[in-house]
């Protein structure tokens, strides 16, 4: 399912977003064997799933207009600032090959592992930041196995869905999961989780804030 030429914009006044596909995805997955007991998303908005702290600068995440916060000390896998590094040079010429104009730096970052059944209400993050999702895995339960054609109905099983309400008109988008898939918005972009049907459901998410 993967497309490596995968890339589309939506603007909707000063909002926007880009759907695009990040092909080193796979550079995260020693970061997703976990300890249970790191696990916060009891205190998030997601429900049923679980959340784990990747890595955070304490003195830049304080610097967003919706500080995220940890529930504990944690200690970030020794590859993050290599794999995270890759990652930021990579989004910064993406924005430019999207036109968007400004200087980011990574402040916090965690990791979604879903249950079947899980969500995530509609939330947003801070309005001075940019949103980073890195999808990990397929959604086979949409997909016929022997045409690979795709259930278009039973796809928002497990999709981030996102409303920008910024221009004259509000634009929905949703977004099914598949490996390396990638979406980068504004971070006061309303979005949400649909209810699970495939696991395992996971993602990284890196938000940056901009600082000019």
């Amino acid at each position: 399912m993967q497309n490596y030429r995968h890339n589309k914009k939506y603007q909707a006044g000063d909002q926007w977003l880009i759907d695009t596909q990040y092909t080193r995805y796979k550079e995260f997955l020693p970061f997703l064997d976990r300890d249970p007991s790191e696990d916060y998303g009891k205190n998030t908005v997601a429900q049923g799933a679980s959340q784990f702290p990747l890595w955070h600068d304490p003195e830049q995440s304080v610097l967003l207009s919706d500080p995220k916060k940890y529930g504990g000390a944690f200690e970030p896998h020794p590859l993050w600032n290599t794999v995270a590094d890759s990652a930021l040079d990579w989004t910064k010429k993406k924005l430019l090959e999207n036109e968007i104009h400004c200087e980011i730096k990574p402040v916090i970052s965690w990791y979604m592992d879903y249950k079947e059944g899980s969500w995530q209400a509609v939330h947003t993050h801070s309005k001075n930041c940019i949103t980073q999702i890195i999808y990990i895995d397929d959604q086979p339960h949409c997909i016929d196995n022997m045409t690979h054609e795709i259930d278009l109905k039973e796809a928002q099983w497990g999709s981030m869905f996102a409303i920008m309400a910024d221009g004259p008109e509000p634009i929905y988008k949703s977004f099914m999961s598949w490996p390396g898939r990638c979406v980068l918005m504004r971070g006061d972009i309303f979005h949400g989780v649909y209810p699970v049907k495939s696991v395992p459901r996971r993602t990284i998410i890196i938000d940056y804030i901009i600082l000019t």
